[in-house]
């Protein structure tokens, strides 16, 4: 599942126009790489469509990869830098059907 939903912001101090690009995707894979110049953790995340993103270097949402949420068969929602390097990742909300479902156990 792929859902993805450019936003687009204004920078009111120099009249810029940028688009921000979101993702909603499903984890596949999670490999390890090397650290950042200031020792954080980066990842490449493959996703069940078939590509595969890089995370920012020193973006501090790495250091819940692995945890619920974050790990394979996980969806996750994404914000991508223009580079195509994924800024921004949380664990995606479960719509309400699959919640109340939940609630009933």
């Amino acid at each position: 599942m792929m859902v993805t939903s450019p936003h687009i912001t204004r920078c009111e101090r120099m009249n810029i126009v940028t688009t921000i690009e979101t993702s909603t995707r499903i984890i596949h894979t999670i490999e390890r790489l090397n650290n950042s110049m200031n020792g954080n953790p980066r990842y490449c995340i493959g996703f069940a469509d078939g590509s595969e993103a890089v995370t920012s270097s020193d973006a501090s949402f790495c250091y819940a990869i692995g945890n619920p949420g974050m790990r394979a068969g996980c969806t996750v929602t994404m914000i991508f830098t223009r580079a195509g390097r994924i800024s921004h990742m949380e664990a995606a909300a479960k719509p309400y059907q699959e919640a109340i479902a939940d609630l009933t156990l």
